[in-house]
């Protein structure tokens, strides 16, 4: 519904997008060996510098248990090749495609944002960290007669509205029953979730 056909070229690539540049932000938050980049490491460094001696062993034995360093380093595993040819930087052996680089899943990118998180909160000495614009919490409360929807949520309902896959059953009922058969459950419950949206019957 978001980017799997020919008339979907600009979000195809804004998604793209994203992907890419959230993927060059996670290797400069944990792996960047630049010499002025800041990354969680040497945030740690200079918190280990700067604490009381007193909470020292408590906060090596915290990031230890944790595996602060350990699960950062997952990022440079998954990421590292892929930024410095492909990314970041343009390597001649991937423009003349005689570099076979792997490609990062959805699970990957899970785990990446997640280890990043951790990471990150392992830091925060348990204080509590909003990521996200404040419109974007699901624990807000909005005023019963607005529209509380987010700003992308407006924009993926708008686009899944005129996608050709979510009116599919409709405009070809044929290409429907066969594309059906494949679908797995998960993805199907999203699709019905964008059908139930547009007041449209569900599977």
């Amino acid at each position: 519904m978001f980017g799997d056909t020919d008339g979907d070229i600009f979000f195809n690539a804004v998604a793209n997008t994203f992907l890419e540049m959230c993927l060059i932000s996670a290797f400069k938050l944990s792996n960047d060996t630049s010499t002025d980049a800041y990354t969680m490491k040497k945030f740690k460094k200079e918190i280990s510098k700067n604490i009381e001696k007193n909470y020292l062993i408590q906060f090596y034995s915290h990031l230890k248990e944790i595996d602060f360093n350990k699960k950062l380093n997952v990022i440079d595993e998954k990421v590292r090749n892929l930024r410095n040819k492909a990314l970041a930087h343009v390597d001649e052996s991937y423009v003349k495609n005689q570099l076979n680089l792997q490609g990062i899943s959805w699970t990957d990118f899970d785990i990446i944002e997640n280890t990043l998180i951790n990471a990150f909160n392992g830091l925060s000495f348990n204080s509590e960290w909003e990521l996200l614009p404040i419109s974007y919490d699901s624990r807000v409360q909005h005023p019963k007669d607005i529209d509380s929807r987010p700003d992308i949520v407006k924009i993926l309902d708008c686009v899944a509205k005129e996608s050709s896959f979510l009116n599919l059953p409709e405009d070809n009922p044929i290409a429907w029953k066969i594309e059906i058969e494949g679908i797995s459950k998960e993805d199907l419950e999203i699709f019905n979730y964008y059908r139930r949206k547009n007041n449209l019957s569900t599977f």
